[in-house]
């Protein structure tokens, strides 16, 4: 349908519902202050997302943009998922660019509830249509330039427990590089590299 804009002084609300990968999603957005956004002095956001119909998919994010200290902008987003929370840093030195550095920060990882979570936003079709992507050839890999890092305290799969992961990655016209990949599990700390570019 199409997007329901409301005033709620001293912010707004935007609704919508509508088809998603083949599945009924809604999302509502929440402004907390109109003024603050229009005097380009800082934006916050409550957003929340879920399939109709399945409560359990609920995604909420918390978001908050504000100019940098010294030029730019800095963004955080806390986000919660299937029992599941993280939170994003982010921004740019220089205004209306996208976010050149990043830090993400999981407390715990459950493999299991993520998959369940990603199947609730999705359908037969779109596994049939995901299996078709990864038959094909991959698309040059151009990506802005960004420099990120992601720690995750406990990752979960099955009986399988890792700690204190930790993923530095780069991305640019070239593709994607992870320098460091660090986690520890039951057996030893696991060390690696990774780099994914595109073959002309």
């Amino acid at each position: 349908g199409n997007p329901l804009w409301r005033r709620k002084p001293p912010g707004a609300t935007l609704g919508w519902q509508g088809d998603l990968r083949g599945q009924a999603v809604a999302i509502s957005v929440e402004l907390s202050s109109l003024d603050e956004l229009l005097r380009l002095a800082q934006m916050k956001l409550q957003i929340s997302a879920a399939t109709v119909g399945k409560p359990e998919s609920a995604v909420e994010t918390s978001l908050a943009l504000q100019p940098g200290e010294h030029g730019g902008y800095d963004i955080s987003a806390d986000i919660s998922a299937a029992g599941m929370t993280g939170r994003v840093s982010a921004g740019n030195a220089t205004a209306w660019q996208l976010p050149e550095q990043s830090t993400t920060s999981i407390g715990q990882l459950d493999i299991q509830k993520l998959r369940g979570l990603v199947a609730d936003y999705a359908t037969d079709k779109a596994d049939k249509d995901a299996t078709g992507i990864l038959d094909s050839p991959l698309p040059r890999l151009s990506l802005p330039v960004h420099k990120g890092t992601v720690t995750i305290a406990e990752i979960r799969w099955r009986d399988e427990v890792g700690t204190d992961s930790v993923v530095d990655f780069t991305t640019g016209p070239e593709g994607v590089t992870i320098p460091t990949l660090t986690s520890k599990g039951p057996g030893g700390t696991l060390h690696g590299n990774l780099g994914i570019a595109s073959s002309d």
